[in-house]
């Protein structure tokens, strides 16, 4: 799972991608009872048996940014994720929470999904 912003390039008025470091801090259920390292390459996150609402993972970042994608892995079956939301908090890990843009997966058979979102009109 990656989470990136978009940063200058040079004095043009172009952007470019910087990949955003992060770590997860807490998830609402968990199938595996080991830490989860989603920027890892081969960990994965899966519900505990019958957990199918309201999931989340919250991460916390290295240097406060924002935010403007994610891409991640899918399972590429029936336990994709669906109707998701990207929410943050200027004040800590447990909230309050602010919705900056939610987001539909079309395709559940699909490998990765990517979405991007400004949350730059979201009132602070």
């Amino acid at each position: 799972t990656e989470a990136f912003e978009l940063e200058p390039v040079d004095t043009q008025d172009e952007m470019q991608e910087v990949e955003l470091r992060y770590k997860v801090v807490r998830v609402s259920s968990q199938r595996r009872a080991q830490e989860v390292d989603l920027a890892q390459p081969g960990w994965y996150w899966e519900t505990a048996p019958m957990c199918v609402h309201n999931e989340y993972i919250i991460v916390e970042f290295e240097q406060a940014s924002q935010v403007t994608g994610l891409q991640f892995c899918l399972p590429n079956d029936d336990s994709t994720p669906r109707h998701c939301a990207v929410a943050f908090s200027k004040d800590s890990a447990n909230g309050p929470w602010k919705d900056a843009w939610v987001f539909h997966v079309p395709n559940r058979m699909a490998y990765s999904f990517r979405s991007q979102g400004n949350y730059a009109e979201v009132e602070l």
